[in-house]
């Protein structure tokens, strides 16, 4: 248990006759000793209830209720001190004493979100919607960190022990992925910078936050599979709809946020001239004639395709794909933490409409498509991005080249 205890030191008392107040604090058998940078007539000092005796002295009184409530509240803020170095795993050694009980006012909880709301506000007007959105879901999966794990977050808390229980409610009470709980970091990095620009936040310790970005499976439909699904007869309206917005985006590249806003003005000459949300590029995107017969469907329509929410897309493909066929296993290795979880399903289970982009992408490289070309189209900026796809369209060849080779008969001619 930990004690704090007031008294002064021992020595001559200066040439007001002051002497210096100091504080003791005792843990585990271990003494720290601290300057509470006060001092006080040793005939004023109350040693029993460790505070100034109050004196009648006019020009005295002033300093008594100054010193008294230093020292109430150097001991109540000792007692949160402790609590967090408890919850913490921190010893309570002298360095991170004086930083605690002496440094300034900190931050409280409530700044710290206030300022993350403004962070999410600020970044409305130059950054896309979706970029928003992972602004929002940190802000949730912080949220969601404080409660689990009791933890109040605010400004003058952000260390290295922090950031262990932050992976300590990733990867031991909730088996999030190493690529969620490095996504989740990276926007605490770019918030915390945000933060020290504008004074409110003056660590470095962000810097040291390290996290692993794993290279993730890419789920695609082959060509064979994509032409299953786009000539499959839907007897339902909702599902055809749902197939041609997502073969729409396997054709184009385009996600749906950039679909929704296609108007009947950015297409002609069989190409689509649009500015990319997330992007803010103005690209052109040709429309092979898969594309064109999918638009050709809905020209009754103000808009060149139907409207349909995101949630609805994904659970309707679900079916879609499963009707069509998809149905080959797949194997998606999830890692979390020091953890490796497999995740064997049928391939419709992992199809959402995010697939559609590296649908197009994939099958234009086996196609034999020029990167530069694809990239154009795509709005693609890292060659590094590519490096996965390019790997998968490399194995489909190889693997293409040997079935082909291995239905050739070899005659062995007779000796």
């Amino acid at each position: 248990m930990a004690n704090i205890t007031f008294y002064l030191k021992s020595e001559n008392p200066d040439k007001k006759g002051l002497v210096s107040i100091l504080i003791q604090i005792t843990h585990n058998y271990k003494r720290v000793r601290l300057s509470s940078g006060e001092k006080v007539k040793p005939t004023h000092w109350n040693k029993k209830k460790q505070r100034i005796f109050e004196n009648k002295d006019e020009n005295h009184k002033i300093e008594y209720i100054r010193i008294n409530k230093f020292l109430d509240e150097t001991e109540s803020k000792f007692k949160n001190v402790v609590s967090q170095a408890k919850l913490k795993d921190i010893e309570l050694n002298e360095s991170f004493l004086k930083n605690n009980l002496f440094k300034a006012d900190v931050k409280t909880s409530k700044e710290f979100w206030t300022a993350f709301d403004e962070y999410i506000e600020t970044a409305k007007p130059n950054k896309a919607p979706r970029t928003v959105e992972t602004y929002c879901t940190a802000k949730s999966w912080l949220k969601k960190f404080e409660k689990a794990m009791n933890y109040n977050i605010n400004f003058s808390d952000i260390d290295l022990p922090f950031f262990d229980k932050l992976k300590e409610f990733a990867f031991v009470k909730n088996c999030y992925s190493d690529n969620t709980f490095t996504k989740m970091i990276k926007i605490l990095k770019s918030f915390l910078v945000w933060a020290e620009e504008r004074d409110l936040y003056n660590k470095k310790v962000h810097k040291k936050f390290k996290h692993v970005q794993r290279d993730r499976e890419v789920i695609y439909l082959t060509i064979d599979e994509l032409m299953r699904l786009y000539n499959f007869d839907f007897t339902e309206k909702r599902y055809r709809i749902t197939r041609d917005l997502y073969c729409f985006g396997c054709f184009t590249g385009l996600r749906i946020s950039d679909i929704r806003q296609i108007g009947r003005e950015n297409i002609r000459d069989g190409q689509i001239f649009k500015t990319i949300q997330k992007t803010q590029r103005q690209e052109v995107i040709p429309l092979n004639k898969y594309a064109l017969d999918i638009l050709v469907k809905y020209e009754s329509l103000s808009t060149p395709l139907p409207y349909m929410k995101s949630d609805t897309i994904n659970e309707n493909l679900e079916h879609c794909c499963k009707m069509a066929g998809i149905d080959s296993l797949v194997t998606l290795t999830k890692f979390s933490g020091s953890s490796k979880i497999e995740n064997i399903q049928p391939k419709y289970k992992f199809i959402t409409y995010h697939t559609a982009r590296k649908t197009f992408v994939t099958n234009c490289l086996v196609l034999g498509m020029n990167v530069k070309t694809i990239k154009n189209i795509t709005g693609h900026k890292l060659d590094s991005t590519f490096d996965k796809y390019l790997k998968i369209s490399e194995e489909y060849k190889r693997v293409e080249l040997d079935n082909a080779w291995n239905k050739i008969e070899i005659n062995t001619p007779e000796k």
